[in-house]
């Protein structure tokens, strides 16, 4: 939105007879414009701030101070690209965020919403009242795609695609603790001179993956930060506050009875056999309801991950089940390219998928130097966005160790052809074989890390993981913290009859 500028006018009857007096009316023209100019300043923050304000709404001193600061930042031109806007959980950062969006929107602004996940970007649509379409994920506004290394994350180019920051005035920026600094970086090359990104977010949760840090999107200045908790009316909240609130060497409070409280309670379980057979209970029964989100299991591992889902897959299917199924809900571990086109990225990574149909076929692939097809299935997976059915392929498990010996073979010759001076082009072969298969795995349970920016009904933390992940106290308290925060309505973890931390 471009505001007018307004021009000095000379006082009615005004006569430079003089010099003097000529540099007198100069100067009352321009404390004239100066007023003007502040006077709409003025006028356009107190709309900002009572379109903010719903019937019945009374904004603390904090939220006032966030709403009007944010709509005086994003009025001024020449004072930078990013602010930052933080609040922990209970702090009506949520609340606050859509009434941000709905006062810039009723000064005039065209206001865009952008989250890491698509899960994310759900929970942001849901807060701001919008359909999840009005949203989109960082990497697909800058038109990139994740690409994950063993030691690294990057941010590749997508082909086809585009950055559209300038679609918008204002992009609001969700679970902005996430953004790595190499996404920042490529926001800040994509950014015009118009453009104005708020990222929100949490201190308190993850740092990025592989960074360590509090993400440097959420110090940009200016700053408005939220810190009191405003909710007290559940058992999951006080947890989550208490945890984020403990120092030193402890990471998190004890868990000795369960709380139940109004509208959120924690459940402890006697052992780690209780707790199991709970949530496979609950995955039983909302298996039937085809009722996805109303519970997850948060562990810290891949390795306890991959063990959890395998148990809960073989008590809703049985033991005898073949490992794709009809109905079946899988997420994608990485980025799944199209099975007929490797340069078409059908899904980024952590898309949760229903299986539609599914084929076992025979592929072969040319890295199979013994002329043996790899035993694969087709399936036919969508999205609950609303998407098209797309084709993909999966390796079967019984032939996951066999593409793996190819694969670290394709491997062994890249490093060999780099240096011979083939270059990039030396890993063709082994992309081509990588690319060719989905990794994808079942959906009931998965890292803090990738839970981070969801909502679900029920959330079973699988403490002992947690505890014992490396990065010392601080790492875990964020870990517990950020695993408690995923629960709208129950926490369920296993009791500590007495914890020493």
């Amino acid at each position: 939105m471009k505001h007018p500028q307004l021009r000095g006018i000379d006082p009615d009857g005004a006569n430079a007879s003089s010099i003097s007096e000529l540099l007198q009316h100069q100067q009352d023209a321009a404390r004239i414009e100066q007023i003007q100019a502040e006077t709409l300043r003025d006028a356009a923050d107190e709309l900002c701030l009572q379109a903010s304000k719903p019937v019945g709404f009374q904004a603390t001193s904090e939220q006032q101070s966030a709403i009007s600061g944010i709509a005086a930042f994003c009025r001024q031109s020449g004072v930078g690209t990013f602010a930052s806007f933080n609040g922990p959980a209970g702090s009506g950062k949520s609340t606050t965020s859509r009434l941000i969006r709905e006062s810039l929107i009723n000064a005039g602004y065209t206001v865009g919403l952008c989250a890491p996940t698509h899960k994310a970007c759900q929970v942001l649509a849901d807060a701001c009242k919008v359909n999840k379409s009005e949203t989109a994920t960082f990497a697909s506004l800058l038109g990139l795609r994740e690409k994950k290394t063993k030691d690294e994350v990057d941010f590749v180019p997508q082909p086809g695609s585009k950055p559209r920051l300038d679609e918008n005035d204002i992009w609001l920026a969700d679970e902005a603790s996430m953004m790595h600094p190499k996404l920042l970086k490529y926001i800040e090359e994509a950014a015009d001179f118009w453009t104005k990104i708020i990222f929100i977010g949490d201190q308190a949760q993850l740092s990025p993956v592989k960074f360590g840090r509090v993400s440097p999107a959420l110090r940009c200045t200016p700053r408005f930060d939220l810190t009191k908790v405003m909710r007290h009316d559940g058992a999951v909240l006080d947890a989550a506050t208490a945890i984020r609130q403990t120092t030193g060497s402890k990471w998190r409070i004890p868990f000795t009875k369960s709380i139940i409280g109004d509208s959120s309670s924690i459940f402890t379980y006697a052992d780690k056999k209780e707790w199991q057979h709970a949530f496979l209970e609950m995955a039983a029964e909302h298996h039937e309801k085809d009722d996805p989100d109303a519970f997850r299991v948060i562990a810290w591992t891949n390795d306890e991950v991959n063990r959890l889902n395998a148990g809960i897959r073989r008590h809703v299917y049985g033991r005898k089940a073949a490992p794709f199924l009809v109905g079946e809900r899988v997420v994608t571990h990485s980025g799944v390219k199209a099975s007929d086109d490797h340069t078409e990225l059908i899904y980024g990574s952590s898309r949760e998928l229903l299986i539609r149909h599914a084929t076992p076929v025979e592929f072969l692939h040319p890295a199979c130097t013994d002329g043996k097809p790899f035993l694969s299935w087709e399936l036919i997976t969508q999205t609950d966005d609303g998407e098209p059915p797309r084709k993909i392929r999966a390796i079967d498990p019984t032939h996951e160790g066999r593409m793996q010996v190819f694969l670290k073979q394709l491997r062994e010759q890249a490093f060999e052809n780099m240096q011979r001076g083939s270059g990039q082009h030396a890993w063709d072969d082994f992309w081509d074989l990588n690319d060719s298969f989905a990794q994808l795995q079942p959906y009931w349970c998965l890292t803090c890390h990738k839970a981070q920016g969801s909502q679900f009904r029920n959330v079973f933390i699988q403490g002992r993981d947690l505890d014992r992940a490396a990065g010392g106290a601080n790492e875990r308290r964020r870990l517990w913290y950020t695993a408690a925060t995923r629960a709208q309505r129950a926490v369920h973890v296993i009791a500590d009859p007495e914890v020493k931390l």
